[in-house]
């Protein structure tokens, strides 16, 4: 510690002042360091504390750094600097930035002769207690009102991780097959619509009871919370989280969501021989799956906002999206009609891919270029 004094930063009068300031009041004293132990450190004070010597410690590592405290800090705050070659890491500036600063305005309280009680009603803010609509009156939102705001958050995640996880799951399915020269010996007995149809209904069933093990977990872990709660006297209601809603929602828009993009994976791996090949062809969807993590927050905060409102209907986000509204249900008509032309995108996307599919299943070689998909949906 050092106080500025012209330009060189030396030790002074203020530094000893701040020190019996801080060790003075024992409560800022413990705030500041809270469970750590004194007993623990030690104090060195160097021969020398100029500028000179101080960048020299801090070059050679023997010293992170060092604060330069003004000449008058009850005055004015103006020239304390903190001074160290990683500037990108401030904790410490802002942990003794704002343990100085209780110190310096309870110095600055007692000089003015204003008691701590006078001062703490001075900084009163007002703070507004959020209510919920109810009749003429209103109705205080509780824990339950908040939770059954965000609660949709974990299902999206959930639903987007299946989705992923799921497909995934079913293009690599794909390549194997392929590559193995294992398609070659089932499309001797069904065909390829066939084919397509119960790799997509199979390895969907096995994402299911992937899902269902997730979910009897989850909720085996909240149960056995809520018991250790309640015998610790502590209430929480999980009612918003058991909403039937939510699970219908999940359940309809997992099924709608999955074959959605089922339809694009399997006719992806349908033209690739390895896993690197789907790779580069993956990069377009991946970041079309990006997008509904980054409307997570923004259509929580406003469900019937513009940009949740417009996101409701791109059917590659639809899923997701009206999940996370389901905190504030949009109108009937809103969910028929982006429900409608999810079914409808599911349908083309499904007859798109069977296309691909039955083309690229037999195909060999490298996979085809953006010039030879059109002949392949063209089928």
């Amino acid at each position: 510690l050092a106080t500025e004094s012209g330009r060189n930063p030396s030790p002074s009068l203020a530094v000893e002042k701040c020190a019996d300031w801080w060790v003075s009041d024992v409560d800022a004293v413990a705030d500041a360091f809270g469970d750590i132990s004194l007993a623990d450190y030690r104090e060195l004070v160097p021969s020398r504390l100029d500028a000179a010597h101080l960048n020299a410690l801090i070059a050679e590592d023997r010293l992170d750094g060092y604060f330069v405290i003004p000449e008058d800090p009850v005055r004015s705050g103006e020239g304390a600097r903190y001074v160290t070659e990683n500037l990108t890491d401030q904790d410490m500036s802002r942990w003794y930035g704002r343990s100085l600063t209780e110190v310096v305005q309870a110095q600055r309280l007692r000089e003015e002769n204003i008691d701590a009680e006078t001062a703490e009603w001075l900084n009163e803010t007002i703070s507004f207690e959020a209510a919920k609509p109810l009749g003429a009156g209103a109705e205080t939102a509780e824990d339950a009102d908040f939770l059954a705001q965000w609660a949709p958050i974990g299902l999206v995640y959930l639903l987007w991780i299946s989705i992923f996880t799921i497909n995934q799951m079913l293009l690599t399915s794909t390549i194997e097959e392929k590559s193995g020269k294992l398609a070659e010996v089932l499309l001797s007995s069904v065909s390829p619509a066939d084919l397509m149809a119960g790799k997509v209904a199979g390895i969907g069933g096995a994402g299911l009871a992937i899902i269902a093990v997730w979910i009897a977990t989850f909720v085996a872990f909240a149960l056995a919370g809520l018991g250790l709660m309640a015998r610790a006297g502590a209430e929480f209601d999980i009612g918003p989280l058991l909403n039937p809603a939510f699970l219908i929602g999940f359940v309809v828009y997992f099924l709608l969501g999955y074959l959605l993009y089922a339809a694009i994976f399997c006719a992806i791996g349908s033209l690739c021989n390895t896993i690197q090949d789907a790779q580069s062809m993956m990069m377009p969807m991946i970041l079309v799956l990006m997008i509904p993590f980054l409307l997570v927050f923004p259509v929580a905060r406003d469900p019937n906002g513009t940009l949740a409102v417009v996101a409701s209907w791109i059917p590659p986000l639809t899923p997701f999206v009206m999940l996370n509204r389901m905190a504030d249900p949009p109108g009937f008509l809103t969910f028929a009609g982006t429900s409608v032309l999810l079914a409808a995108s599911v349908w083309y996307s499904l007859r798109l891919g069977g296309r691909v599919f039955e083309n690229g299943i037999l195909r060999t070689g490298k996979p085809p270029s953006l010039k030879q998909l059109p002949s392949l949906l063209r089928g």
